[in-house]
């Protein structure tokens, strides 16, 4: 009897937290947030993703794809531009617009072409604006570029997450820019899907 008690008060205690981490990281798509790809997601550009939403709205959702960095230095893709961050990779942001370029940019400053995502985090787009930003980065701030961008029409992205294809989840200036990209996705599964991965 006291078996049984303790067994029902253990699978009370576990419905409570998973109960609790879903509900955490159940959180409404929206400009500023990651979405996580669940292990469902296989065989596409998504696999083990984790995407910064840059835009949401009636029409549609964008964003870059924060963990996918690319053997391609910038000074191949901008040939002309030859400062300190010239050596930098490029990341892959998404299978859209694979041509244009991105940046997210943590800074304190803000300018013109710059859009605000997150805190001090900002987003900026095409090869002007780069070489622009680039060129004023300064040792405390940090920029990073994607080629491309990825997309989802009015309710795809909605259909997507009800699908249990991505978990939605607030981000930190420490996950958009992490230091180690790699492992991005599976630090960001253990912390919000409720199972060691």
């Amino acid at each position: 009897m006291v078996t049984t008690g303790v067994s029902c008060w253990l699978s009370c205690v576990f419905l409570l937290i998973s109960g609790w981490a879903v509900a955490e990281s159940a959180l409404a798509p929206e400009r500023g947030r990651l979405l996580v790809a669940t292990e469902q997601v296989q065989g596409t550009v998504f696999k083990q993703s984790v995407v910064l939403l840059i835009a949401h709205g009636a029409g549609g959702a964008a964003g870059v794809i924060l963990n996918q960095p690319t053997e391609m230095q910038l000074s191949r893709i901008l040939p002309q531009y030859q400062a300190p961050l010239a050596d930098r990779v490029m990341y892959r942001g998404g299978p859209l617009q694979p041509f244009n370029l991105f940046m997210l940019i943590r800074t304190k400053r803000t300018h013109p072409t710059m859009s605000a995502i997150l805190d001090d985090i900002y987003v900026a787009a095409g090869a002007r604006a780069f070489v622009h930003i680039a060129g004023q980065v300064t040792a405390d701030e940090k920029l990073r570029v994607y080629a491309g961008l990825s997309g989802w029409a009015p309710g795809q992205l909605e259909a997507e997450i009800r699908r249990g294809d991505w978990l939605v989840v607030p981000a930190a200036a420490v996950d958009v820019l992490s230091d180690a990209p790699q492992s991005l996705w599976r630090q960001l599964m253990k912390q919000w899907s409720g199972h060691w991965i």
